[in-house]
């Protein structure tokens, strides 16, 4: 599949500002949605009311998709198992032997490519649905999952991941997203009552009350 998308010595795309700008965008919403996430769990504790658009275990199922995720167990593949992006390999102008998916002993040393950061994170972002009413979340996911698709497809026509790089980062951020709900949503009542117990005190003085 690299291949398709490498010509003239370069993978053209990596040039294009449309494709750019694609991924910039992309790499620059989860900082405001991980941000939105730890507001909303401190506008739940400091609110004089609860709101349940602002469950707190939601939000904490988001932060956690991303650090356990994207943020740790991407990170400990990547140096397990070593691989070079494909603009490292012989075949593709670079000087490091190609690596399959899930061979473990690459030559790579940073900036590894399996599995893809990136499209970990894609679908991560995924994790929004849970702030759609069930009746709504099937319609939600129409629209998100192809463009979470589109994102991630997007590293391998710059050139920057195998295609298997993205499909297993794919099979391996669903799993996850899926133990760590069922794991938050069995204790939805006593995530959500520790967060409200823990801003009594400031709502206390904010709003002149105790609840």
């Amino acid at each position: 599949m690299s291949r398709h998308f490498f010509s003239d010595g370069a993978f053209q795309l990596a040039k294009n500002s449309v494709f750019a700008t694609i991924r910039d965008i992309h790499r620059n919403s989860q900082v405001y949605l991980l941000a939105g996430s730890a507001l909303g769990i401190l506008a739940y504790a400091l609110l004089a009311k609860r709101h349940p658009m602002l469950a707190p275990h939601k939000f904490l199922f988001i932060l956690l998709t991303f650090a356990l995720g994207p943020g740790l167990l991407v990170q400990i593949m990547k140096i397990v198992f070593s691989r070079p992006r494909p603009g490292f390999i012989l075949e593709f102008g670079g000087d490091l032997h190609f690596s399959p998916a899930w061979h473990l002993g690459g030559e790579c040393t940073r900036y590894c490519s399996f599995p893809s950061g990136e499209s970990a994170v894609a679908i991560a972002m995924l994790s929004v649905l849970v702030f759609f009413p069930i009746a709504w979340r099937w319609l939600a996911a129409l629209v998100l999952v192809p463009l979470m698709v589109f994102v991630s497809f997007n590293r391998v026509m710059l050139g920057a991941h195998f295609l298997s790089d993205v499909t297993l980062a794919w099979f391996v951020m669903i799993p996850l997203m899926l133990w760590i709900w069922s794991v938050l949503s069995r204790n939805r009542d006593r995530i959500d009552d520790a967060v409200w117990k823990a801003g009594e005190k400031m709502r206390a003085r904010l709003h002149g009350t105790r609840s």
